[in-house]
C-alpha cells in the first residue's frame, strides 16, 4: 500500500514538474508601429528596435519616443502607446495578464474578456478592467527618479477599479479617476477624449471591419488582420481556409522573413508581412491549385501559440555544397500541413504537446526516421546557410536550391541545439548583411554535402554587435544604452490635448489635502472639482472637467480572487464614492469620440470570470454601441478529423 502511494505520489510530482518547465501558450504582438520604438528583454538588458511581428510576452518592456505610437495585440486585448511611454509586461501567461505603465498613455480596448481578466500596475496602485470597453490610463513622466505624482483613469466606455494602498474605486463609464498627492487623494469626474484616444478608435474601427466570418476565435493573437490582407474560402476537408492577396511570385510559407531566438521558446520566425503573424505561429498551411492557404484548424477556446510551426531539415553537422564554392553548414525546414504533428524543438511536457497540436491531430509520437519527403508540403522547402539563419538574415536573399530529389532524402533534425543565435537574432533584428555574406545570391544552386560541415561565420559577422536604439531617459546611476542620447536630448513630447465636444469647467488645484482615510473628493456645486496639486511641467496638465455630484452610489464588490493562479491579495475596502452626475455619455461616432445626450449606460454584462471556473450565465447584454465587440466565433461543423487545431 505504501509502495503503491509513493509510485502515484511520484508521478503527479512529475507531472506538475513537467508543466512548470512548458512555456506559456498565451502571447502578445507587436502589431503596429509609428515612429521610433524599441524594446528590451528584462530590465538589464539594452534599449534595442522594436520590430512588428514580434511576440510579447512576460518580462519585456517597450518605450515610445516622442512623437512616435506602437500597438501590441493579446489576442481580443488591444493596448496602444502615445509617444513618451513605457510599458513593462509583467506578466503574461496563460492565466494572468499584469501590465505596468512606468510613464505615459495607454489606451486599452477589449473586444472579449481574456482569461484570468488584465490589469495595469501604475506608480499609485494598480487598474483592474473588470467589463469590456475602452480604457485611457495617464501616468504622466517623472521627474529624474521621483514618478509623477498625478494618475489619471479614464473609462470612454465599460468600467474599472482603481486599487491604492489603502482602498479601491469603481469608475463608471464616461468617468475619471484623478489619483494624486500624500496622502492619495482621488477625484471622480466627468471623462474626456484626447486626440490619442481619437486615433486609437480609428484603430479600432480598421479592425472591426476586418473581422473574421468565424473561423477565427478572437483569442488567437493576430487575427485582427486577415480579412484586411485576404479572403476566406470553406474546404470540404479543412474547413476554412485564409488565402492573402498579394504574395511575391516565389512565396513559400516561412520563406519572408527571419528568425530570432525568443524566449522561453528559441527560435522563432518573425515574418515580413503587416498579417504575418497568426498564420504563422497558429494552425497549418495547404497549397490548393498554386495558391497557398492557412487552415486554422477548429477552433479552439484557448489555442496554443507556437514559435514556427514547422519540421527542420538536417541537424548538426549538416550542410550544401555551394554551385563554384566550398561546402557551408546549412538548416531547412518545411511548413506543416493539417494532421502532421509539430514536435517543439524546445523542452515541454507531452500535455503541452497534445495542447499544442490540437485535438484533431491525435498522433504526436516521433518518427526515428522522419525526411523531409514525408511531409505534403516538401516542394516548398527552404534551405539557408546555417549562418544566415542564426544572424538573423532575410530569408528571402540567403536561400539554396537543392535538388527536390535530394532534399526529400534529408532526415528531420532532432535537434536545433547547435544553432547558437549571434546578438542581432537575440533581440529579433533583421540583418540584411548577414545574407549577402552567406550566399553570393539568392537561389544560389546547391547539393548536399555527403560528409559532415562545421559551421563557421563569415570573419565581418563573426563579432557584429546587435543593434542599439534610444530608451527613456535613465534615472540617476541607472544604465543606460551607449547609443541612446543622453536625458537632457530628448525633446518633451507636445502636451495631450483633450478634445472637447461641449464647454466644461477646468479642475483647480484644491484648497486642502485629502483626510487620510482617503475618500474620493466632492465637488461643492457650481464650483470645479478638486484634484491634484498643479502638476510638473512635463506632466500634460489636467484634462478632465467635473460636473457637479450627485448623492454616493454603492460600489461594485471586487471579483473574486483568483484560484491557482498568483497569491490571493487582500481586496482593499472601498474608498466612498461621490460619481458625478452626468446628463451626456461618452460614446463613438464615425469620426471620434463625443459626449452625446442621455446618462451613461450600464456597462456590458461580462466581467472578468475566474480563469479556473466556468463563467457563470450573464442577462443578455444591453444594445452595443457602435463599435461593440465582435459576436463570438462560430465555424463550420467540424469534418470528423479533418480538421486541425490550435
Amino acid at each position: 500500500m505504501l509502495r503503491s502511494f509513493l509510485a502515484f505520489t511520484l508521478l503527479i510530482l512529475s507531472v506538475g514538474v513537467a508543466s512548470a518547465q512548458d512555456p506559456p501558450g498565451r502571447v502578445g504582438r507587436l502589431g503596429y508601429i509609428e515612429g521610433t520604438v524599441s524594446f528590451r528583454l528584462g530590465d538589464k538588458a539594452d534599449w534595442a528596435p522594436a520590430t512588428v511581428n514580434y511576440p510579447v510576452t512576460s518580462g519585456q518592456s517597450f518605450w515610445t519616443e516622442p512623437n512616435a505610437k506602437a500597438e501590441i495585440q493579446i489576442g481580443p486585448a488591444e493596448v496602444r502607446l502615445d509617444q513618451a511611454s513605457q510599458l513593462d509586461v509583467v506578466r503574461l501567461d496563460d492565466t494572468t495578464i499584469e501590465l505596468r505603465l512606468e510613464q505615459g498613455v495607454l489606451n486599452l480596448h477589449l473586444w472579449q474578456m481574456p482569461g484570468g481578466g488584465i490589469s495595469v500596475l501604475t506608480p499609485r496602485g494598480r487598474v483592474v478592467l473588470t467589463v469590456l470597453g475602452s480604457y485611457d490610463i495617464d501616468v504622466g513622466r517623472p521627474s529624474g527618479d521621483v514618478p509623477a505624482d498625478r494618475v489619471q483613469v479614464t473609462v470612454l466606455e465599460g468600467a474599472a477599479r482603481f486599487e491604492g494602498e489603502h482602498g479601491a474605486v469603481e469608475i463608471g463609464h464616461s468617468e475619471a479617476a484623478i489619483i494624486s498627492g500624500e496622502p492619495m487623494n482621488v477625484t471622480l469626474a466627468a471623462a474626456a477624449n484626447t486626440p490619442f484616444d481619437d486615433w486609437a478608435l480609428a484603430r479600432e474601427r480598421r479592425e472591426t471591419a476586418a473581422q473574421q466570418p468565424g473561423y477565427v476565435a478572437p483569442s488567437v493573437t493576430g487575427y485582427e488582420d486577415l480579412s484586411e490582407y485576404g479572403s476566406w474560402s470553406h474546404d470540404a476537408n479543412y474547413g476554412g481556409v485564409w488565402y492573402p492577396t498579394t504574395v511575391p511570385a516565389d512565396w513559400a510559407p516561412y520563406r519572408f522573413g527571419h528568425w530570432a531566438f525568443v524566449p522561453p521558446w528559441g527560435w522563432t520566425w518573425i515574418d515580413d508581412a503587416p498579417w504575418g503573424f497568426a498564420p504563422f505561429h497558429y494552425g497549418r498551411w495547404v497549397e490548393n491549385d498554386d495558391r497557398w492557404g492557412w487552415v486554422p484548424g477548429a477552433l479552439a477556446e484557448q489555442p496554443v501559440y507556437a514559435p514556427a510551426l514547422v519540421a527542420f531539415i538536417g541537424g548538426d553537422g549538416w550542410g550544401v555544397n555551394l554551385e563554384g564554392g566550398a561546402a557551408v553548414a546549412a538548416v531547412g525546414w518545411v511548413a506543416l500541413a493539417p494532421n502532421e504533428a509539430y514536435r517543439p524543438y524546445y523542452r515541454t511536457s507531452q500535455t503541452y504537446v497534445r495542447a499544442v497540436n490540437g485535438a484533431n491531430v491525435s498522433r504526436t509520437a516521433t518518427s526515428n526516421n522522419a525526411r523531409a519527403g514525408n511531409f505534403r508540403n516538401q516542394q516548398a522547402a527552404t534551405v539557408v546557410p546555417a549562418t544566415a539563419f542564426t544572424r538573423a538574415a532575410p530569408v528571402q536573399h540567403a536561400t539554396v536550391a537543392v535538388p527536390q530529389a535530394q532534399l526529400a532524402q534529408a532526415a528531420v533534425a532532432p535537434s536545433i541545439a547547435h544553432l547558437q543565435p549571434a546578438a542581432a537574432a537575440r533581440i529579433g533584428r533583421a540583418v540584411p548583411a548577414a545574407a549577402a555574406s552567406s550566399v553570393p545570391r539568392p537561389n544560389v544552386p546547391a547539393t548536399i554535402a555527403r560528409t559532415r560541415v562545421a559551421a563557421t561565420p563569415p570573419p565581418a559577422l563573426a563579432a557584429e554587435p546587435a543593434p542599439t536604439a534610444p530608451g527613456p531617459p535613465p534615472k540617476s546611476g541607472a544604465r543606460g544604452n551607449a547609443a541612446s542620447p543622453p536625458a537632457a536630448a530628448a525633446p518633451a513630447p507636445p502636451q495631450r490635448q483633450q478634445t472637447q465636444t461641449q464647454p466644461a469647467p477646468t479642475a483647480q488645484p484644491p484648497s486642502h489635502p485629502a483626510p487620510p482615510h482617503e475618500a474620493v473628493q466632492r465637488a461643492p456645486p457650481a464650483t470645479a472639482a478638486p484634484t491634484a496639486p498643479a502638476p510638473q511641467a512635463a506632466v500634460a496638465p489636467p484634462r478632465v472637467s467635473a460636473p457637479a455630484s450627485t448623492p454616493p452610489r454603492a460600489a461594485a464588490a471586487p471579483p473574486s480572487p483568483q484560484p491557482q493562479v498568483q497569491p490571493v491579495r487582500a481586496a482593499p475596502p472601498p474608498i466612498q464614492v461621490v460619481h458625478p452626475e452626468q446628463q451626456t455619455h461618452i460614446a463613438p461616432t464615425p469620426q471620434a469620440w463625443t459626449r452625446v445626450p442621455g446618462p451613461p449606460p450600464a456597462p456590458p454584462a461580462q466581467r472578468a470570470p475566474p480563469p479556473a471556473a466556468a463563467a457563470a450565465p450573464h442577462p443578455a447584454p444591453p444594445p452595443q454601441p457602435a463599435h461593440a465587440a465582435p459576436p463570438p466565433a462560430k465555424g463550420p461543423p467540424a469534418k470528423d478529423d479533418k480538421h486541425d487545431q490550435h
